[in-house]
């Protein structure tokens, strides 16, 4: 055999075997999180690498690979002055990204993040239903603190 061609089989193997760990155990070492008051981002499911309490989330919607590397994370009524400059995306995927997930933060130095949970819709329906969820008990316990 040539050895061109054995290099050229083992680099292919590589390869292959480089986006089955991105693409399957990946998701193992890099998983997402909510919770009755917080989204997380948690490496190994034990330490946490990212987290928004659920009041300061005002924005979570399905956003296109193109549109997050194209940097058009921003809506159109939105200007992007200074203040889109500087709010650039922390990007963590755990495998490799078709439909990602952007959440957006009130505050803070890292406000937007994108993430590639296993279904889109189904981690946006489950944050909004705790974002919902964490309103209502504020609400809920405001009202209380209000009355005599």
């Amino acid at each position: 055999m040539n050895a061109r061609f054995v290099w050229i089989i083992a680099v292919g193997v590589a390869a292959c075997a480089l986006v089955f760990w991105y693409n399957v155990l990946w998701r193992l070492v890099i998983q997402y999180r909510v919770t009755d008051t917080a989204f997380s981002v948690r490496l190994f499911g034990r330490i946490c690498l990212y987290r928004a309490r659920l009041e300061d989330i005002w924005e979570a919607r399905n956003i296109t690979f193109t549109d997050a590397m194209l940097g058009r994370t921003h809506g159109p009524s939105e200007t992007q002055g200074v203040a889109g400059w500087l709010s650039i995306p922390l990007m963590i995927p755990n495998k490799i990204p078709t439909r990602l997930v952007l959440i957006r933060k009130r505050g803070g130095i890292l406000r937007d993040i994108i993430i590639t949970p296993d279904s889109p819709g189904e981690f946006l329906e489950e944050l909004v239903a705790s974002i919902g969820k964490k309103k209502n008990a504020n609400t809920a316990s405001a009202d209380a603190r209000a009355r005599p």
